[in-house]
This record gives C-alpha cells, sequence and structure tokens, in this order.
C-alpha cells in the first residue's frame, strides 16, 4: 500500500509534509482540503486555486526556533479554528517531512480546541 501523503487527526483537519503539495495539490484535493498552513523554512509558495486560504509561518527545524512557532500558536489556533468552522472543506497542516514542526503547530491547536493536556494532545496526533 502506498504510504498516505496526509493523515487524518480531526474531522477536516488533515497533517503532513511538503509531498501532499505536490502534483498540483491533488492529495489535498481529493481530500476536500480548502485551507493550508505551512510551517516551513522556505517562501511562502503559489497554491492552486482551489486553496481559499494560505497561513504560511516562516520556522525552521532547528530546535532555536521553537520560541517563534510557540509565538504564533494563537494564530495558528484561530487560523485553523475559523477554516473549520466557516467552510466544507478541510484544513491541512504542513512542514517538511510532516514530523516535526507541524505536528507541534497541530498538537498546539489540538490542546486549544479540546482543553486536554499536551499528553493526550500529542497521542491524539501521533496515532493519526
Amino acid at each position: 500500500a502506498r504510504k498516505s501523503l496526509c493523515h487524518q487527526v480531526l474531522r477536516g483537519l488533515w497533517l503532513g509534509g511538503c509531498a501532499a503539495l505536490e502534483n498540483g495539490c491533488a492529495e489535498l484535493r481529493r481530500r476536500g482540503v480548502r485551507h493550508v498552513v505551512s510551517v516551513i523554512s522556505a517562501e511562502k509558495r503559489r497554491l492552486p486555486d482551489f486553496i481559499r486560504k494560505h497561513l504560511h509561518i516562516m520556522a525552521d527545524d532547528k530546535e532555536e526556533a521553537a520560541a517563534g512557532l510557540r509565538s504564533r500558536f494563537k494564530e495558528v489556533c484561530r487560523f485553523i479554528d475559523a477554516a473549520l468552522e466557516e467552510s466544507r472543506g478541510g484544513v491541512f497542516v504542513h512542514c517538511g517531512a510532516g514530523i516535526s514542526r507541524a505536528p507541534t503547530a497541530v498538537t498546539a491547536y489540538v490542546m486549544w480546541k479540546l482543553g486536554i493536556p499536551a499528553a493526550a494532545a500529542l497521542q491524539l496526533v501521533r496515532t493519526a
């Protein structure tokens, strides 16, 4: 079986790496994604027109960059929440490989949205 390029964490909330943006974001289109959060060290890239909103956060994957990402958690949470509330489309949160920065941002959202502790939120994200 082909490894999935994105994994559903909560209804409408998807997590993965940059690979899901290839082929005109075909993987995202197939899953009904309409909003993207990029947590990457690269410049903002142009996404296909079916992506309605794109939040781009410049963040390196080095540990010293963690504080910069942490300072944007509130913005990320509000973006994801508004996107899930307003649209029928989902939200895809990604970093380079989908194993560090994006899961951290999604874990912050899960904690905020569900009001659960970090360990429980992280477990939910890891099992997605």
